[in-house]
């Protein structure tokens, strides 16, 4: 950068008289006060401050995990909070009403409950930062109002996340992660294996193992096993397999060698997470190489959401914007640039 600046000195010194009708000695000093930032941007300090008071409007599959992370971040980082739990949680919401209301400072936490009408009338208001998590549909609703006031975002979201098990996997550790992932929440997790590509060469295998650890986990009494939230979703469940995100216990499973894999996962929106089991390094980094998401797991599922000091957040339709650990803090605050 330093010697583009250097070696057309001249040529952007006349560009500026041609645009701006700038004069050459103003023209250089701009070009030179350039170099000199570059090598004193490191003396600068950078103050942290908070953005000022946030929405956060929580989730109904983790009511709790999905609304607290980002009140603590917001709270972390100096913010008053807004919070509007989601209404299909209704027992949840209900407990966080009064728990929000007795244990935290109401100048600086309020509650908000209802459904799309309050939250509409909500976005209608001016924050200082908005945190969503949901779907993508009701999301480009949420960013629409946001971009009303210029206020920024964090969008959780979630995706077709695929999981890819090569010629080379374990079959069992990856049926096994796989049937788990399914059944956690009954598969509502954004997170989730949203189906499976499995090479032909070891797809019937697969199927049989994942046959088996699906029984396994589904054996005995069905009161231990979560429900699907409410009839709409379940219904929902019965539309064609890949035409949408599935969140619920249904894992279709799709002969492809990886590439093909990369291929078809590459033909839609960048899943919020990608699932390779594979013990071939150069297979792996074929997919990493190849293919966009949030966050990726190598076999095994859902575990980069757990690393503390790591970004978790989507790319795309999966989501924009990160939180968990220093990222939280830093999506609720200004940096200040102090000289």
């Amino acid at each position: 950068m330093w010697w583009m600046l250097v070696d057309n000195e001249k040529a952007i010194t006349e560009a500026l008289a041609a645009d701006l009708g700038r004069h050459e000695f103003e023209a250089l000093t701009s070009v030179s006060s350039t170099g000199f930032l570059m090598g004193t941007l490191g003396k600068a300090r950078i103050r942290k401050e908070p953005l000022g008071v946030v929405l956060v409007i929580g989730a109904w599959n983790f009511p709790f995990l999905f609304t607290l992370q980002p009140v603590i971040a917001a709270i972390t980082a100096g913010c008053c909070v807004v919070v509007k739990p989601s209404e299909l949680s209704v027992a949840s919401q209900n407990l966080m009403q009064d728990f929000v209301g007795r244990y935290l400072d109401p100048e600086a936490i309020r509650r908000v409950t209802g459904g799309p009408q309050e939250t509409t009338k909500l976005l209608e208001l001016k924050f200082n930062h908005i945190f969503f998590t949901g779907s993508t549909k009701v999301a480009k609703f949420v960013a629409a109002a946001a971009a009303k006031h210029l206020t920024p975002t964090v969008l959780e979201l979630g995706g077709q996340g695929p999981a890819i098990v090569t010629a080379k996997a374990d079959l069992d550790l990856a049926a096994k992660r796989i049937a788990y992932a399914k059944f956690l929440n009954a598969g509502q997790i954004c997170l989730s294996v949203n189906h499976v590509f499995v090479d032909p060469e070891v797809h019937d295998a697969f199927v049989q193992r994942l046959h088996y650890w699906t029984q396994q986990f589904s054996s005995g009494e069905s009161s231990h096993m979560c429900k699907i939230v409410n009839k709409r979703n379940f219904d929902r469940l019965s539309d064609s397999l890949l035409s949408e995100e599935l969140f619920g216990p249904i894992c279709p499973v799709i002969k492809a060698t990886y590439q093909d894999a990369v291929r078809q996962t590459n033909s839609g929106p960048h899943p919020l997470a990608i699932y390779i089991f594979n013990s071939d390094r150069s297979e792996i980094n074929h997919v990493l190489q190849n293919t966009i998401s949030g966050g990726v797991t190598i076999n095994d599922v859902l575990m980069h959401y757990g690393v503390p000091g790591a970004p978790f957040g989507g790319v795309g339709d999966s989501g924009q914007g990160y939180y968990h650990g220093k990222y939280g803090f830093m999506a609720f605050t200004h940096q200040r640039t102090i000289l």
